[in-house]
């Protein structure tokens, strides 16, 4: 007789549900208690970075004070070695700690309430505790890096200052077994002991041979030891040796045989760094040196401590399975996904790719990500002109930044300054930083891409050299004038559009010069009536039900990179429907042709001739020499919120702009011009899809049920109008 199952299937079932019962109901693996044991783990992380940070301050002062300030060439060169060794040393802990972040936000209900069945179901099987297992790994992982790497500045700043200073090695948490033993050679009369004992052959030749287990692409041979991956390798088999372990020093308990293999290999490892070409070719000052220094003091100390350990356990030793001789770490799952690629978790979207200014012997790739919620991620490729050496390792840099967060000065657009020092420069500083991260471009095109990139608009008039001047009344009835030089841009808000493939200019009909110049904007307005098909209703966004999210198009603006009061400053007005051109209050003061011919200023006015007030925003930096302030972020779309906080110069009845030659002028006023019907075009699409919205919504329910027409025709956009198309790629505004 046959009941469908077998004992086996009884047994699987048991042991299925104990593991439910453990994983769901018992209290060690409630998703709560691995929630705060996770925080634990990245609040211990925290302190450590800020320790971390005043090394770095530190030795940062005695460097400078090192360094001669007059070479600077020399000083710059050796600024960016140092800033690369440093980043290869210390590994991407920032993007361990962004990943935390969202883990802890995404689970932060536990500080308040514990969790119950269906929460630690949840935990455990839709990846939670795998993912804060793993990152709690890479926590320790990072805090065994950092700590050595401490160590070695520390022993940078005692160099600097007193050489003698690098003989003190032993620490006191540690002195009990060494100061036995240093008694007992003492009193046997025989000399302190200098060199380590010697790693067995058996040994030797056990870590030859694992070397090529998951070795990594940039090690080639033993005489070529790569350093990034061989510190790696150092740390880990270092971290894993008898420094884990917790005796009292008396004798009497000693270490296991993994952790002696463990110090062992460490020493193996070493050898082979110090014996490298590649540390040879870093040069006697390089930080790997300092590095290399201090992890040989901890190796020397704890060899001292257990030397005879390491004799008599030799043979147990190599009797270990061949896992245990491993050298390389084991591939992550993760690591398969390179960072110079689009996150699908994240929902990101490569949007831009472009060459940054090299730097002597290394060039620079940026490559731009976004993602959801203003947030960008900016990944930086540094690798050798040319391939460089066989032995270099291309360096990539990975941030991710809030726009909302963020401070992005132009540095390019400094007035009344030198161009050379800050030419094609745009910096950003994160919060907190005490400096910012710069961003040097080959091409003005890039430049404004990346700018587009980070603040939404594209800049369709960039004018370098321009004299300005407004008129405005202030609060007690007084006229003020305010003058001067600077460049002006005409923003639009368009978001950089994510790359498109390359194609064959052949697919794509190319219009004739001759009709490209008869498509013109002020020719054809009633061809383009007659083509521009009818609005269509919006369709509900993806997930939100009936609802239709409708935006009101942002209004483009005008901004002025200046200078007030010693002061960089941007002076921005947005460009609103009543903001126009008036002919006749420019320099000509006449329509005649000839005199406009020769006229270089454009004027611009509320409602002309009215002269209506309106307002300019101001924003200057805090100190002429400190730009932190100086944050062109503010400006961006969609809007910052402490936009509102910026001072606004009110009471403004005109504002005069003048180029050097009568063609900047006429060049000006056209992209005003076209910036000013699109806009319109814009608005009035978003004023009739808002009206059909509202009709709709006002019919009787069984009338709502019918559906519209299709039309078979595209959706217009106002780029794309035959009348715009010729003006508005001619002035970079598709």
């Amino acid at each position: 007789m046959s009941f469908g199952f077998s004992i086996t299937d009884i047994v699987q079932a048991a042991h299925i549900a104990k593991q439910i019962k453990e994983i769901w109901f018992t209290r060690l693996n409630r998703a709560d208690i691995h929630y705060f044991q996770f925080g634990r783990d990245v609040g211990g992380l925290e302190g450590l970075l800020d320790k971390f940070g005043q090394a770095f301050d530190e030795y940062a002062r005695v460097r400078e004070i090192q360094l001669s300030v007059s070479d600077y060439h020399s000083w710059e060169l050796k600024t960016l070695k140092e800033k690369q060794e440093q980043a290869e040393l210390v590994g991407g802990f920032l993007e361990t700690v962004q990943q935390c972040q969202e883990l802890l936000e995404e689970n932060g209900k536990y500080l308040t309430k514990k969790s119950n069945a269906w929460d630690n179901a949840k935990w455990h099987v839709f990846g939670g505790k795998e993912r804060a297992d793993k990152l709690r790994g890479t926590i320790q992982f990072h805090c065994t890096k950092i700590s050595v790497f401490m160590q070695t500045l520390s022993v940078s700043v005692q160099a600097a200052t007193a050489n003698a200073l690098r003989d003190i090695r032993i620490q006191i948490e540690r002195l009990p077994l060494l100061v036995l033993r240093e008694i007992l050679a003492g009193l046997s009369g025989g000399p302190r002991k200098e060199c380590l004992h010697p790693v067995m052959p058996a040994l030797y030749d056990q870590y030859i041979v694992a070397l090529e287990l998951d070795k990594p692409d940039a090690y080639a041979d033993p005489t070529r030891f790569p350093l990034k991956e061989g510190l790696d390798a150092l740390a880990t088999a270092l971290e894993q040796s008898t420094i884990k372990f917790k005796g009292n020093g008396l004798g009497i308990w000693h270490p296991t045989v993994q952790q002696l293999n463990n110090l062992i290999k460490a020493r193996w490892i070493f050898d082979r760094m110090v014996e490298s070409t590649h540390l040879r070719e870093a040069g006697p000052d390089s930080l790997w040196r300092w590095c290399l220094e201090s992890i040989q003091e901890q190796i020397k100390m704890e060899y001292a401590k257990y030397e005879r350990e390491i004799v008599a356990e030799e043979a147990n030793i190599a009797s270990l399975d061949f896992e245990s001789f491993r050298i390389w770490m084991p591939p992550q799952e993760t690591s398969t996904i390179s960072i110079t690629e689009a996150d699908e978790s994240q929902l990101e979207e490569k949007i831009l790719g472009v060459s940054l200014d090299d730097q002597g012997q290394h060039q620079k790739e940026l490559i731009v990500f976004r993602r959801p919620r203003n947030e960008l991620r900016l990944v930086t490729v540094t690798s050798r002109v040319n391939g460089g050496g066989s032995g270099y390792t291309p360096h990539e840099d990975n941030k991710v930044v809030n726009m909302h967060q963020v401070q992005v000065i132009p540095k390019y657009a400094l007035p009344g300054r030198p161009r050379v020092p800050y030419n094609k420069i745009i910096e950003l500083c994160f919060p907190g930083a005490s400096s910012g991260h710069t961003y040097q471009f080959k091409m003005d095109e890039d430049l404004l891409k990346f700018q587009q990139a980070l603040l939404g608009y594209k800049v369709v008039l960039d004018n370098s050299n321009c004299r300005w001047a407004f008129h405005r009344s202030n609060s007690w009835g007084r006229t003020e004038k305010a003058q001067g030089v600077g460049r002006i841009q005409i923003w639009q808000a368009k978001s950089l559009a994510t790359p498109k493939k390359e194609f064959s200019s052949r697919s794509l009909p190319s219009a004739s010069p001759r009709q490209s110049r008869t498509d013109s904007i002020h020719s054809n307005s009633t061809m383009a009536s007659t083509v521009r098909p009818r609005p269509r209703i919006p369709e509900p966004a993806p997930g939100a039900g009936n609802a239709v999210a409708l935006q009101r198009p942002a209004l483009p603006i005008l901004v002025i990179f200046t200078e007030v009061n010693v002061k960089p400053t941007f002076l921005v007005l947005k460009l609103d429907p009543s903001i126009e051109i008036h002919l006749p209050s420019c320099d000509c003061g006449s329509h005649k042709e000839k005199k406009q011919e020769e006229c270089l200023r454009t004027v611009l006015e509320c409602n002309p001739p009215k002269r209506e007030k309106f307002a300019i925003t101001q924003l200057s930096a805090d100190h002429g020499a400190d730009l932190s302030s100086w944050n062109i972020a503010l400006f961006g779309y969609p809007r910052h919120p402490s936009l509102d906080d910026v001072e606004k110069l009110k009471g403004v009845r005109w504002l005069s702009l003048d180029g050097q030659t009568p063609q900047e002028r006429a060049e000006l006023q056209s992209s005003l011009r076209i910036i000013g019907k699109i806009r319109d075009r814009q608005q009035n699409d978003y004023d009739t899809q808002e009206g059909m919205i509202s009709r709709r919504a006002d019919r009787p329910v069984q009338r709502q049920a019918r559906e519209l027409p299709v039309r078979t025709s595209r959706a217009f956009s106002p780029l794309s109008s035959p009348s715009l198309v010729s003006e508005s790629s001619k002035f970079g505004y598709v």
